[in-house]
């Protein structure tokens, strides 16, 4: 140990007999936490998928007792600022080149996000916002960037967040199963908001079936994630060139299909089945497979049905939700139709909505379960929310990304590598099933299934730009992920 190393460990260990006296719980997390990130110090890569892994499994209402007297700080974030620190002093940067246009259509939608909420009615407040939709995803976004330097670089990382989906996917099922989250009724306190509703609404009502919200506050959230990664599993299931490879991704299939299903949600339901068929289209060797699982999936179900009884039914065919999303997607446009320029700002929706609905006449609303529409806090879709609340310029932005990611998936689908041509196809892929989630939720507020769609923005460009996978002695062994061909 070095003379100037000598006087920090010592206040550490201070630090961490104050903590001690006054919270040992804080102190063991201290000594722990610290003791991890020296592990990964001198680790990038380590550093990044645990980063991954931990931004899927652990859920957003996880909080850490840091500093005693002080509220706990959310651990995403913490790992968020952790890993930023390791990233960005002990790898390398990118050399200088191009602005990729994923890069100029991400930031224009941050500064439209800024521009919404500096001109709302609650500048303060609403900057919440602007950090969970765009400041942690622009930094998962650099983080990709700064280590992928090619599709090679791609499958590591890759292989963690599927890691992360299969078991927040078994989580879901052992839900599903007992009945109830053991999670959220241990760590997540009551705020009165939507969230709440949603999880023990379905708790304190009868005579409807059960919706599994794995790590989630909303079962649709969880369900978009798991079926962003589906295309890529199912990808890796049907290239897979040895038997042992081929159950390992097959198992992970099923599972993140069984966790999926027990949300009895249409939206991820449905984007795993257009993913399946997606990744069947381009490549060849996938086809069998994705027959395979949809005829399981089929049978599953229909040999699930008498056991869910008639609820499943009432699930699926329940037209309120549906009455009732029409009629806040047109607050939402009248909304926007008075802000066109800026919006309401980003999450006003809320604080506007009754004023709209009001002043348009919109309504009545008996779907609403418990009669109180100002704990609404979305629209149900998110080109309206987008549109009445960051306006022109926002929703303008948002879709720039999307086609100038589809252009970097284009061109990724004419190489020869397939290695480079899964990655861009999972990438593809995961990007529709967020927009095919986002059609009947405000998803561009979801926390983690935006954080994942970064992560395959950030691939896409560097894909793009061509680049030899990266270099440094520290990452030993980052490109060593290739696939056969076909």
């Amino acid at each position: 140990m070095s003379a100037a190393m000598i006087p920090a460990a010592a206040a550490v260990l201070l630090l961490c007999g104050l903590f001690f006296v006054t919270s040992p719980l804080s102190a063991v997390i201290l000594l722990v936490g610290m003791g991890v990130t020296i592990i990964l110090a001198h680790r990038p890569l380590w550093a990044f998928m645990a980063f991954l892994f931990a931004q899927i499994i652990c859920p957003l209402y996880l909080a850490i007792p840091i500093v005693p007297f002080l509220p706990p700080f959310p651990a995403s974030l913490l790992i968020l600022g952790i890993t930023a620190a390791i990233i960005f002093v002990r790898s390398p940067p990118r050399p200088s080149g191009r602005i990729h246009p994923i890069t100029i259509a991400f930031t224009a939608y941050g500064l439209a996000l800024l521009l919404s909420v500096l001109t709302s009615h609650a500048p303060l407040s609403n900057l919440n916002g602007v950090i969970r939709c765009f400041a942690v995803p622009i930094t998962v976004y650099a983080f990709t960037r700064r280590l992928v330097r090619s599709s090679a670089d791609a499958i590591l990382p890759l292989n963690t967040l599927l890691l992360g989906c299969v078991l927040i996917s078994l989580y879901g099922v052992v839900e599903f199963t007992i009945g109830w989250n053991p999670l959220i009724e241990n760590l997540a306190e009551p705020t009165g908001e939507q969230g709440d509703l949603l999880y023990w609404g379905q708790r304190e009502s009868t005579g409807f079936i059960y919706r599994s919200f794995s790590v989630e506050m909303n079962p649709l959230y969880f369900g978009t994630t798991v079926s962003m990664l589906f295309p890529y599993c199912l990808g890796r299931f049907g290239l897979a060139e040895t038997p042992k490879a081929k159950s390992c991704f097959a198992t992970a299939a099923f599972a993140c299909l069984a966790g999926v299903a027990t949300t009895f949600s249409r939206g991820p339901l449905i984007a795993m089945l257009m993913a399946a068929v997606g990744i069947a289209v381009v490549f060849r060797a996938v086809r069998p497979a994705v027959v395979v699982t949809l005829l399981c999936a089929v049978a599953g179900g229909a040999a699930l049905i008498p056991w869910l009884g008639p609820e499943i039914w009432e699930r699926f065919s329940d037209p309120d939700n549906v009455a009732m999303r029409l009629k806040l997607w047109q607050v939402a446009w009248s909304m926007f139709l008075d802000h066109p320029a800026t919006g309401v700002g980003l999450d006003g929706f809320t604080f506007h909505q009754l004023d709209v609905l009001r002043a348009n006449e919109i309504g009545p609303f008996p779907e609403h379960y418990i009669g109180e529409l100002e704990s609404v806090g979305t629209a149900d879709g998110t080109f309206p929310q987008l549109a009445a609340e960051v306006g022109v310029p926002g929703l303008v932005s948002f879709l720039a990304m999307f086609v100038t990611a589809g252009a970097a998936v284009l061109q990724g689908l004419r190489g020869h590598d397939t290695t480079s041509r899964l990655v861009a196809a999972a990438a593809g892929i995961a990007a529709c099933a967020y927009v095919i989630n986002g059609l009947t939720i405000t998803i561009y507020t979801a926390y983690t299934p935006t954080i994942v769609l970064s992560f395959f923005f950030a691939l896409l460009a560097s894909m793009d730009d061509a680049e030899q996978p990266i270099a440094d002695p520290n990452l030993v062994g980052w490109s060593r992920g290739t696939l056969g061909q076909p």
